[in-house]
This record gives C-alpha cells, sequence and structure tokens, in this order.
C-alpha cells in the first residue's frame, strides 16, 4: 500500500486543514507513513507568520525531500501562497500549491484507488484527544505587520449546517473536548450581516450530547460581545478561557500596527471578562520589538500585562513581513534589544503564571486528560521529581476547563484512561500544576 506522510507547521487552521487532507489521501488508499518509514507522497503544510516560522517550514521541505527519496513533495499552506518559486527550486520538490487549492489536492496526487468521497470535514484528528473545528477562514483586519490577509484573504465563514454536522461526528468518535479556530474566529458569519453568530453557533453546538467542552481559540478584543459572554450563564460547555492578543501595552505603538483598541479600552475588556466569568484564565500574543518601540513603549507593555495577569504568554520579536505597511516602517529594533526586552517579558509572564495558578491550591478541577503513558511534557523539576516517585510512573496530564495544564501521580491506576477526571490541585510546577485524583 502507498505510503504518504503529512508534516504541519503554525496555527490550529493549519493543523485542521491537514486533517481534512490525511483523510482524503486515506480514503483514496493512501496508508499514513508511521514514524522514521519513507513514504510515496508527503505534504507539508507550511507557515508563514513570522521569519522564523519561513526558516522552519523551508528546514522540514528539504527534511521531508531528503529522507523520501524519490517521493512525491507537495508543499501547500502559507509560505506557499507568496513564495511558491521559492520553494520550487527546493531540490525534490514536486507541486506547490496556495491555500485556496488544499481542497483539490487528491487532485494533483496519483491515487491507488479512487477516493471513497469527502464529507468536507473531518471524522478524527489524529495524534490528539481534543479535536480542532474549523469554522472560518481569512481576515479584514490588515495590521501593519501581518502577513496573514495576504496569505488567506478576506473573512468567510462555513456554513452552519456543515460544523454542526462535523462536531457531531467528532464527538460521537469520542471526541469530547471541541476547540473552535479559524483565522480571526470572531468574525464568523459577519460577512453575511449576522454579527453574534458565533454565540449562536456555541448555542446549537452545547446540545450535541456528546459534546462535554467547547473552547475558542485566539479571539480578538474587539470581538468579545455581551452575548458570548452571557453563554457563561447559559450552561453552554464553553470553557472559561479566553486567548486575547494583546500586541503591544502602548497606544502610539498601537495606533502604527493598526489594532483597533488602545491600552484602556483592552483593560477595560479583560476586567468585563473576569467580572462576568469567574476564575476566567486570559492567554495571550505580545509581539516585542515592532519597530518605534522604544523604552517607554516597552515600559507600558510591561505594566499592561501586569495588570491582565495572564496564565500564558506567547512573546515572539518583530520580524519583517514583505509586503506588509510595517516592513517600510523606519526604525527597526536590533537583534540584541529584541532579546534583551524577550527575557524580561518572559520573566514577568512567568511571575504571572504563577501567582494566577496560586489562587487554585487546594481547590478542586476537572481535567481533560491527554496522555497517560511515556513521561509528561511538564519538563520542571517539580513535575519530574513527583512523576518519577509515582506508583510505576503513571501518570495522567491533561487541561482543567480553564486552560491550567495539570500533571497528576497520586492515586492514578492502570484502568484510568483518556477522559475528564476530577483532581485536586496540590502545587505550582514551572508551567502547570501537579494534582491528585479524587
Amino acid at each position: 500500500m502507498m505510503k504518504a506522510r503529512f508534516f504541519t507547521l503554525g496555527c490550529k487552521v493549519n493543523q485542521y486543514e491537514t486533517q481534512r487532507i490525511r483523510e482524503d489521501l486515506l480514503s483514496a488508499g493512501f496508508e499514513e507513513a508511521a514514524p522514521g518509514m519513507s513514504a510515496a507522497v508527503c505534504v507539508i503544510n507550511t507557515c508563514t507568520v513570522t521569519a522564523k516560522a519561513d526558516s522552519e517550514s523551508l528546514r522540514i521541505i528539504r527534511k521531508a525531500a531528503a529522507e523520501n527519496p524519490g517521493a512525491l513533495i507537495l508543499v501547500t499552506g502559507c509560505l506557499a501562497e507568496r513564495d511558491k518559486e521559492r520553494i520550487k527550486k527546493i531540490k525534490g520538490v514536486s507541486i506547490v500549491v496556495g491555500n485556496g487549492c488544499k481542497e483539490r489536492i487528491l487532485e494533483l496526487i496519483p491515487a491507488p484507488a479512487a477516493a471513497a468521497g469527502t464529507s468536507g470535514g473531518i471524522s478524527f484528528f489524529q495524534g490528539r484527544s481534543r479535536a480542532f473545528l474549523k469554522v472560518q477562514d481569512g481576515c479584514d483586519n490588515r495590521c501593519s505587520y501581518c502577513k496573514v490577509a495576504l496569505v488567506r484573504g478576506r473573512s468567510r465563514s462555513r456554513s452552519e449546517d456543515d460544523i454542526l454536522v462535523e462536531a457531531g461526528v467528532l464527538a460521537g468518535n469520542g471526541y469530547k473536548e471541541i476547540v473552535l479556530t479559524g483565522i480571526c474566529l470572531g468574525a464568523y458569519g459577519r460577512e453575511n450581516g449576522t454579527d453574534g453568530s458565533l454565540a449562536g453557533l456555541i448555542r446549537k453546538i452545547s446540545r450535541i450530547e456528546q459534546v462535554g467542552r467547547i473552547r475558542l481559540s485566539s479571539i480578538e478584543m474587539t470581538d468579545i460581545s455581551p452575548e458570548l459572554l452571557a453563554l457563561f450563564s447559559e450552561g453552554s460547555k464553553l470553557c472559561p478561557h479566553f486567548h486575547v492578543p494583546l500586541q503591544s501595552g502602548d497606544d502610539r505603538v498601537l495606533s502604527m500596527m493598526r489594532r483597533r483598541y488602545n491600552r484602556k479600552a483592552f483593560l477595560e475588556g479583560i476586567e468585563k471578562i473576569k467580572k462576568s466569568v469567574p476564575d476566567a484564565s486570559i492567554t495571550t500574543d505580545v509581539m516585542v520589538g515592532f519597530p518605534g518601540e522604544n523604552g517607554e513603549s516597552f515600559a507600558n507593555t510591561l505594566s499592561t500585562v501586569r495588570e491582565m495577569l495572564p496564565l500564558k504568554t506567547h512573546i515572539f520579536p518583530y520580524s519583517v513581513r514583505q509586503g506588509t505597511a510595517a516592513a517600510g516602517m523606519p526604525w527597526q529594533l536590533s537583534r540584541e534589544v529584541m532579546k534583551e526586552r524577550c527575557a524580561l517579558l518572559a520573566s514577568l509572564a512567568d511571575e504571572c503564571s504563577r501567582e494566577y495558578m496560586q489562587g487554585f491550591i487546594g481547590r478542586e478541577a476537572v481535567i481533560m486528560a491527554e496522555d497517560t503513558a511515556g513521561d509528561p511534557k511538564c519538563r520542571s523539576s517539580e513535575c519530574r521529581s513527583s512523576f518519577f516517585y509515582a506508583d510505576r510512573g503513571r501518570f495522567i496530564e491533561g487541561y482543567s476547563a480553564n486552560y491550567i495544564r495539570v500533571v497528576v501521580t497520586s492515586g492514578v491506576t492502570p484502568a484510568d484512561k483518556v477522559g475528564f477526571f476530577r483532581v485536586k490541585l496540590e502545587k505550582i510546577a514551572k508551567d502547570c500544576m501537579l494534582g491528585a485524583l479524587l
């Protein structure tokens, strides 16, 4: 049987789209190659959100070609959308297609059998106990630093009926937590003049009995509506976790970034979330070193993060993205300055995370377990010590509804499997909490 391998870089949308391609190829008679095995077809789904993403995408393309001599190497995704000619020059690359052709990839590959037909969605999620469900694509925001609108196009939403069918299939196949994702998730339905329809979609998914949790991926502060916040008092199964990109805490920099809020409005939004949704966690993205960011600007970002008290902070240095408005801006900062500021922000982010988790010591939580074998993903000394002294190394690792990563080594039995578990949170490790089964 012909073997296929899949490589995914970047966001949850890309991961979802790779899964769709995987299911298309499996339906046409391919078999997924085990790790370390060569394959007849390799599909690389690339990312171009940062210069680092470009480099990693190119590295994976070269690696796939070298490890699978003679294979059909098909490259797609966001880097392929704008850098097609650059990718074509890489030795071994066979086909390069942009995002708009992802759903037609099977037409470009000689398949061992006729496709059994696809539903336009996915039915499982390879290697995960939570399933990502794409509901929207594209972005209309046009932030000055971002290539996403250039490579993904304008915002457009999937059919509500298709989404509900897909959510039902995934839940029926054992995926009890559904993560709704999109390039600009909060814009779902907006092109049809139906602002607030994301909340309506969540209500309908909540009615699917086998769905245990619904989690939102990244959502803009300006898209968090009163209707969305009201869902938490309606038994909607929505997780009290908001990933809200900050990018900068300085009004001047936010204006140059073309973000649609200032510092005051963002913090007021955070306060509304915390008042409406007790114990809600905030996770965020922060860009360091945007052109013109001075010491005062960076200090304002630090103070904003301190006030937000995020559970997790994704920090990334600014990198020039050709075709964006920021690429031509003066006052580009040096790598040394950006590295120093990233380190300072990372230290503050760790403090904020521990302070947030401190409030949950001794409390109960329900975790969605994801791993019950091997080693915990958490590499902190506290977690590793607890793991090695656990009964025969048995453990459960997963996330609470508010996205605290929890490692449980006490009271775990061989019968415990992936699913929901009640735990008592006992201790903070570096980037997770340790708990005991109840």
